[in-house]
């Protein structure tokens, strides 16, 4: 997509279907496949300004993410993703600001180490959910695209539900800011 001349390239990819496998659903969908991902990547990301990649992926209900998603999630940044949007397990995950050893030319000229923010579960945002703590608070993840290949984000802690609403208790927000452990809020 193009926004104020700046492109823009979504990815996305799922590694289950919620039940709809035998819908159809699997038609119009791409499967978790991160080698393939990465090559698209690679394929778009000297052509737009950022690469923006949403997976649907993880262990529902667990407190972090899985050493093979992490794995998965830096392999993307390596190949030039921006941000990984996640979701699936229904609680929130850490967000990690990771650095890669590997190093790519901006646009300037100038070399630097390849950066991209991983969010690695946005919880529940919408689906109600009360059995525990971390069904029922999340968070919003506002993204600003700055300079090409650059993003920079804001953390808006929700209360998860049929009618998601901003949460306002500071305990319970500096709880998710705990969990979440920005690296850089």
């Amino acid at each position: 997509m193009e926004v104020k001349g700046k492109k823009i390239a979504w990815l996305a990819m799922t590694n289950l279907l919620n039940g709809y496998e035998n819908a159809g659903a699997g038609n119009y969908v791409a499967f978790q496949d991160g080698p393939r991902l990465i090559e698209e990547i690679k394929k778009v990301k000297e052509n737009v300004d950022w690469v923006l990649v949403s997976i649907h992926s993880g262990a529902e209900y667990t407190d972090g993410p899985s050493e093979t998603l992490e794995i998965m999630c830096r392999e993307l940044i390596d190949a030039g993703a921006d941000a990984i949007l996640a979701g699936h397990p229904h609680v929130p995950h850490r967000i990690e600001q990771y650095t890669s050893d590997l190093v790519t030319k901006l646009p300037s000229g100038k070399e630097e180490k390849r950066t991209g923010v991983i969010f690695y579960s946005l919880g529940n945002f919408a689906f109600w959910q009360p059995f525990s703590f971390w069904t029922q608070h999340s968070f919003l993840a506002k993204l600003k695209l700055t300079e090409p290949h650059k993003v920079e984000y804001e953390i808006i802690p929700v209360n998860a539900g049929w009618q998601p609403s901003l949460l306002t208790d500071e305990k319970q927000i500096e709880q998710l800011y705990s969990r979440l452990n920005p690296t850089n809020p």
